[in-house]
């Protein structure tokens, strides 16, 4: 598995983020550093996968 193959975001009511810290979330293919802090602009309330791209893509995972 390389860099930007894998993605955090586990299916929920809202999408989880499954990193374990700031340094894994940089290895999924979905992040984008945020522009006021040194984190994922995705990942919000210390928790949840915010990013619409990674839950639609956690949804087909589950569906096929």
């Amino acid at each position: 598995m390389q860099i930007n193959d894998v993605c955090f975001c586990k299916r929920d009511i809202i999408s989880v983020c499954t990193a374990g810290g700031r340094e894994q979330q940089q290895n999924c293919r979905f992040y984008q550093k945020s522009t006021y802090k040194s984190a994922c602009m995705y990942f919000v309330f210390e928790s949840y996968c915010d990013c619409v791209d990674a839950q639609h893509n956690t949804q087909y995972q589950y569906a096929v």
